[in-house]
C-alpha cells in the first residue's frame, strides 16, 4: 500500500497508522485489544493528507485574485 502511494504526482503523507486484527478491530479501536487467532486477516486504518504543487497557471490566477483583492481593500481606505 505505502509502496502504491509513494508513485503517486503528489505529495502524501500517512499518519495515525493503526494495524490490527480484523477480529480486534470490529470489537474496539484499541490497538491492545487481544485479537482471535482464527482469522489472520490484518485491518489497517490511517489519515492520509494529500498535497499538489500549483502549475504555472494556478499561481498566475492566485496572485491575480490576490492582487485584486488587495486593490479593493485599498479603495475602501
Amino acid at each position: 500500500f505505502a509502496t502504491d502511494i509513494s508513485k503517486l504526482s503528489r505529495i502524501v503523507t500517512l499518519g495515525e497508522v493503526f494495524v490490527t486484527n480484523k477480529d480486534a478491530a470490529n470489537k474496539s479501536k484499541d490497538v491492545k485489544a487481544k485479537p482471535n487467532s482464527s482469522d489472520s486477516t490484518l485491518v489497517m486504518e490511517a489519515v492520509a493528507k494529500t498535497y499538489r504543487y500549483l502549475d504555472a497557471a494556478e499561481i498566475a490566477e492566485k496572485r491575480k485574485a490576490e492582487s485584486e483583492k488587495a486593490k479593493s481593500l485599498k479603495k475602501g481606505k
